[in-house]
């Protein structure tokens, strides 16, 4: 079953939006695998407005939360490149990332992987793989000396897309890429022009090259990236360790609430902790790449929501084969609610149980409103989480 979504309660017909920028709504499933030159740092939402002199700035995944879920930045098709070889190794990469034997490997053996197809190329030392970044999803590379100006040579970017909401965004149309410097092209993308400074060199962003190949990427940097994590385990493991019971099972409970809250209540080892999950920073999207992180060990990994008071952690940390320490944690303070130890595979398989059940059973999308579309309520987010392939998998 595919669940679609309308403003109209009798379905209607197709609704589509022609955009030159602001946040794209439906899936770039048609133009993968493509380049991502994008903003890192505190991204700020593009303008849904139709002014072309933005034109080319889009925002990448948008519905999967507000604040750090999202991405800016433009797109480049790989099928519009003018070299072929480029073209056809850049292809070659995203379909060995594809493969199912691929999926199943960690970050580092994954990144190994791109990194020995490269080697060889014409091209070993302009596209660098850059570890920093998770490779589920997107390949990204160092911006070295020479990206732009590949880029600038064999590159167009979209400038305008037929966008449908309940289906895909098609490319209308592109232009070549606009700059031949990383420098020249930090002045054009963050508007300094001849007409006007537009933002402050001050707050720019840094602008980073990821080639995507999975329509879901953009949740996999920002829902608690690997190496953010790994800074942060400072954390004294051993003492961590010793208050925390051994377990076969975490439960978990989901319970839909009004007004755009949802409570979630953890169990393991005797202890119980609730926390409150809210429409104004949607976390089910981060939820669900976290728990697909632990399900294939790509572990030390983190998941942060906002409770709109504090801000939570659920963390995995690999103890062994299969094998994690789980906490709940206040992301700042370090306040631990829940810790134990557990099978990564039981523990991802828990939340997977609970999370389609939920989304099965107990949702009410009159009760979740999504800051991007409020006038879909919570069907956009109904229709992801029904759709989910891993979710959808066996009934538990």
């Amino acid at each position: 079953m595919t669940l679609v979504y309308s403003r109209n309660a009798g379905g209607g017909g197709r609704r589509t939006i022609r955009r030159f920028t602001g946040a794209v709504r439906g899936s770039l499933k048609t133009s993968l695998p493509y380049l991502f030159v994008f903003e890192t740092g505190a991204t700020r939402t593009a303008s849904n407005s139709r002014d072309e002199s933005r034109a080319g700035r889009f925002v990448v995944g948008a519905p999967a939360g507000r604040g750090t879920a999202f991405r800016t930045g433009m797109i480049l098709p790989v099928t519009r490149c003018k070299d072929a070889l480029l073209r056809r190794q850049l292809e070659l990469l995203a379909s060995a990332f594809c493969s199912d034997e691929s999926r199943a490997r960690t970050d580092p053996v994954r990144i190994a992987l791109a990194e020995s197809m490269l080697r060889n190329s014409p091209w070993a030392e302009v596209l660098r793989v850059d570890g920093r970044f998770g490779s589920l999803g997107e390949c990204a590379f160092h911006a070295t000396q020479a990206l732009v100006p590949l880029l600038k040579e064999n590159f167009e970017y979209v400038r305008e897309l037929d966008d449908d909401p309940r289906g895909d965004a098609v490319p209308l149309a592109h232009a070549s890429f606009p700059a031949d410097s990383y420098g020249n092209l930090m002045e054009w993308y963050h508007g300094l022009s001849e007409s006007g400074p537009g933002w402050m060199q001050s707050i720019w962003n840094r602008l980073s090259v990821a080639l995507v190949f999975d329509d879901n990427a953009d949740a996999f940097t920002s829902f608690g990236a690997t190496h953010e994590l790994e800074k942060d385990v400072a954390l004294d493991l051993e003492r961590l360790l010793a208050p925390a019971p051994v377990v076969r099972m975490v439960e978990i409970k989901l319970e839909m609430r009004q007004y755009g809250w949802i409570d979630c209540c953890l169990s393991a080892g005797g202890a119980t902790t609730s926390h409150s999950l809210s429409e104004v920073f949607p976390p089910f999207d981060n939820l669900l790449a976290w728990c697909k992180a632990v399900r294939d060990d790509r572990t030390p990994v983190a998941f942060s929501f906002d409770e709109e008071g504090r801000n939570t952690n659920f963390e995995a940390h690999r103890l062994g084969p299969d094998r994690v320490l789980f906490l709940v944690r206040e992301t700042y303070g370090g306040k631990i609610h829940l810790s134990c130890v557990c099978s990564a595979g039981a523990l991802a398989e828990a939340f997977r149980c609970e999370l389609a059940a939920f989304f099965r059973d107990r949702f009410d999308p009159q009760h979740w409103s999504e800051y991007t579309e409020p006038d879909y309520k919570g069907a956009p987010l109904l229709a992801r989480m029904v759709n989910d392939p891993w979710l959808a998998g066996r009934v538990c």
